[in-house]
């Protein structure tokens, strides 16, 4: 089956050189003014949305076979 995106987006985002706590951040909802985790969270949410796609996309759907005798 496809990857777990929010997994692939942070891990993107650590290769990407952002510190653990904006990655943890970039996963938060509190109110901020803070112009890293607001740039985390856009670099997340896009990444997320990418990897989120290509999850979709990539798993194998189920079939089940009926061919009784």
């Amino acid at each position: 089956l496809g990857g777990n995106a929010e997994y692939m987006a942070k891990a993107k985002m650590e290769k990407m050189g952002f510190e653990p706590r904006l990655i943890v951040e970039a996963t938060g909802h509190g109110d901020t003014t803070d112009e890293e985790i607001i740039n985390a969270r856009n670099t997340y949410n896009e990444l997320y949305k990418q990897f989120k796609g290509t999850a979709e996309t990539s798993a194998v759907p189920f079939l089940v076979s009926s061919d009784f005798v």
